[in-house]
């Protein structure tokens, strides 16, 4: 009985574990003075999403870099360039497009020194 019981919890927090993984994704990323960003990160919307949260949290000392995310029809939902010292730290939510949202980060003048901090969520 005691091993039937442990092989159920261990299947209900294996199957918990995957559930938060598909509704959430999380990327760091340093950026280096000198070296071009380019990087692209993809979000997965299901259909039984309501839409999606995006934060976005960059910490330049110095130097650009600009973001676009982009829906799985290509439109354009958000985009920004952030330059300076700043501490950058802000959250969106947008509606349900099902489909690969894709988000792509540069840098504008090799310049941008710091690190970024990105995390999609399920609404």
């Amino acid at each position: 009985m005691k091993k039937i019981f442990m092989i159920v919890c261990i299947f209900i927090l294996t199957l918990t574990s995957c559930i938060y993984v598909e509704d959430e994704s999380k990327s760091k990323y340093d950026i280096q003075k000198g070296k071009k960003i380019t990087d692209t990160y993809y979000y997965e919307v299901k259909e039984n999403f309501e839409g999606i949260k995006l934060n976005i949290q960059l910490d330049i000392e110095e130097g650009k870099v600009e973001f676009e995310l982009k829906n799985p029809n290509g439109d354009i939902e958000w985009s920004n360039v952030v330059e300076g010292e700043i501490n950058y730290n802000e959250t969106k939510e947008f509606e349900k497009v099902v489909g690969k949202w894709t988000l792509n980060f540069n840098s504008i003048d090799n310049s941008a020194q710091g690190n970024l901090k990105i995390k999609f969520n399920k609404k």
